[in-house]
This record gives structure tokens, C-alpha cells and sequence, in this order.
């Protein structure tokens, strides 16, 4: 799940101006060259116990540096034991926490799409911008920064290997829905799960949730991983998903 994690955290940044990834054997940090930690993530530590220290330091000195938000992701596969402790030494401040989980895709039911909903996979600027806009929703005011990204990358998601793919979901020809999946070290995860606030409840985000994961079959991939909000693991519950354990996020 790591791995995944780190993989879409990272893979687009390299046609992103600006952007830089540096990925070591104990750590990937994924820097967008954007002022939001959406986009700038520290993830996949894999420290000794001997040198976490220094390499905390030497990350968080690196990210203060940049002068942009970063985030740190620390999961149940992060190194050693007390990097929280080491975190919080450094100044990064635990802010959000999400619960880690996995289905075998065997278990996950085929999609049921509600009749008035209309679900594409994106295959053109439009529908990319389309899932921009919906993702850019999710703050008040919508996120301007979450549109320049995706618009700097649409390159890379259009291409015929890219690693993830997106789906939107339409109640005529308005975009309300959207979901994620990015299939890498051999898991599909899924990511960016957005429904509009005034549509919630109707079953459309656990629909184009369902088309996604469903379209993963054809990667030959048996699990799916996610990290999920504590309002939503119920919701990934009921399509056959388990705990496997925590995330937290850490802010600097």
C-alpha cells in the first residue's frame, strides 16, 4: 500500500514544471513546485532506527527549504516505530488521520449506476477538466490550485501508460461525481473520491467508486487499497473492504 501510495504521489510530477521527486531507498518525497501539500508529500519511510533521526532533520530542512506546505504520510508499513515522535521533535504537527484499507477485487461487486447517472472513463481534456473542477470543490473557495495542476499534468494522464485512470460521473451534462485509480506494485489504489455537496446521498460516488474498481480488473490486479476518511470507512465497508490499519498525516 505504501508503494502505491508513493507511486501516485510521484508519477506525474515529472511533466509538471517545476516539480521534483527525490525517491532514495528509505523515502520518496514528491515536490509539485505548487504552494499545496495536496501535491508536496513525504511518504514511504523506511528509516533505521539508527539514522531516523538525522534523516527527519535532513528531509524537514529540505522541505523548509522548498518554502512551499508539504505533508507527511506515516502508515502502518513506516520506520521505525516512533516516527511520529521524531516528527513532532522536527516541527511537524499531526493534523489528519485516515484508516487504511484493502479488498480482493473478487470480492467487490460489479457497479450499479443509477439511472440517471452517466458514467465515462476520461480519455480528453474536457472530462480531465471536468474531474478537476469536481476535486477543486472539495474547498471554499474552489481550489485554483488543484485546476493548475491538473492542467500541467493532462499530458501525462492522457497518455496510453499512464498509471491511473479517472472516471467521471454526469447527471446530464454536469459533471457530479468523480473517482481515481492508479494500479502500481502490483495493487490498484483508489484515490479522489468526490461527489458535489448538493448531490450526496444518491449513490453516486459509490457508483463511479464501483466503475473504477471495476475497470481495474482488466490490469490483472487482484487487491485494491485505499486510505479512507472516518466517515467513509462504512461506506468501503458495505463494497467489501477491511481495516488493515492507520494513516497519519503530519503538516509543516
Amino acid at each position: 500500500m505504501d508503494a502505491n501510495l508513493a507511486s501516485h504521489a510521484s508519477h506525474l510530477h515529472p511533466v509538471l514544471s517545476g516539480a521534483r521527486v527525490h525517491s532514495t531507498d528509505d523515502l520518496v518525497i514528491a515536490d509539485s513546485g505548487l504552494g499545496d501539500d495536496t501535491f508536496n508529500l513525504v511518504c514511504r519511510a523506511r528509516f533505521s532506527a539508527e539514522h531516523a533521526s538525522d534523516r527527519v532533520a535532513e528531509t524537514t530542512a529540505l522541505v523548509r527549504e522548498s518554502g512551499r506546505p508539504f505533508s507527511w504520510w506515516v502508515g502502518p508499513a513506516s520506520t521505525p516505530d516512533d516516527l511520529p515522535d521524531l516528527l513532532r521533535l522536527h516541527g511537524w504537527s499531526e493534523h489528519e488521520s485516515e484508516i487504511a484499507m484493502t479488498a480482493e477485487l473478487s470480492e467487490i461487486p460489479a457497479p450499479t449506476i443509477p439511472g440517471e447517472l452517466r458514467v465515462e472513463t476520461v480519455t480528453d481534456g474536457a472530462g480531465l477538466r471536468d474531474y478537476a473542477a469536481l476535486m477543486a470543490a472539495n474547498w471554499t473557495p474552489p481550489s485554483v490550485t488543484v485546476t493548475e495542476y491538473f492542467a500541467g499534468v493532462s499530458s501525462a494522464v492522457l497518455s496510453a501508460t499512464c498509471a491511473s485512470t479517472f472516471v467521471v460521473g454526469y447527471v446530464g451534462d454536469r459533471p457530479v461525481s468523480g473517482a481515481e485509480i492508479h494500479v502500481s506494485d502490483g495493487v490498484v489504489g483508489l484515490y479522489g473520491v468526490v461527489t458535489l455537496d448538493d448531490v450526496r446521498r444518491r449513490g453516486y460516488g459509490t457508483a463511479v467508486t464501483l466503475h473504477a474498481l471495476d475497470r481495474s480488473r482488466r490490469s490483472r490486479v487482484t487487491t485494491a487499497v485505499l486510505q479512507a476518511s472516518a466517515d467513509g470507512v462504512s461506506v468501503y465497508t458495505r463494497i467489501g473492504f477491511e481495516p488493515v490499519g492507520r494513516y497519519a498525516e503530519f503538516a509543516l
